[in-house]
């Protein structure tokens, strides 16, 4: 009985291992192709991983304690900047500092990386969809940093 169950636990193991590594697979291959297509100006923002970025910072936290923490930003023009709609300088640059990203970052003008950690874009573009539940987009995010987390301490 007991080598029947650690055999049944090995292979529970590899089904979970290789899974998060197709599913890490694929995320990457997502925001690779998504990072390399042009926009079509320069200075053009790219508003939706910028509310995506917003939205994934923010969390669960309410739009009015966000802005507070912001500051000189309300509440209301939040909510438009995650729902995609263009902000105006003022408010994109505090944005911008309170996620600790330059805004070139979001523009065509500087393509280097963005100082987030690969699991924290990860979920910021799955956020940009809107296609998955909040419990799913959850459970894929906690699954890719358990991944990241286990591959740093050699587990995987």
């Amino acid at each position: 009985m007991l080598t029947y169950l650690t055999f049944l636990s090995a292979v529970i193991r590899r089904f979970i291992y290789e899974t998060l590594l197709l599913l890490v697979a694929q995320v990457k291959r997502c925001i690779i192709f998504a990072t390399e297509v042009p926009m079509n100006k320069a200075s053009e923002v790219d508003l939706k991983r910028f509310a995506a970025e917003v939205r994934t910072k923010r969390g669960k936290q309410g739009l009015r304690a966000v802005a507070v923490e912001i500051g000189e930003i309300s509440a209301p023009t939040l909510s438009r900047i995650e729902q995609g709609n263009v902000p105006d300088l003022d408010s994109f640059i505090r944005i911008c500092k309170w996620l600790g990203q330059s805004p070139e970052s979001f523009t065509g003008e500087n393509p280097s990386r963005s100082k987030e950690s690969t699991p924290k874009q990860i979920e910021a573009y799955l956020r940009a969809d809107r296609i998955l539940p909040e419990e799913t987009l959850k459970a894929i995010s906690t699954m890719v940093e358990l991944a990241y987390d286990a591959v740093k301490k050699g587990k995987l």
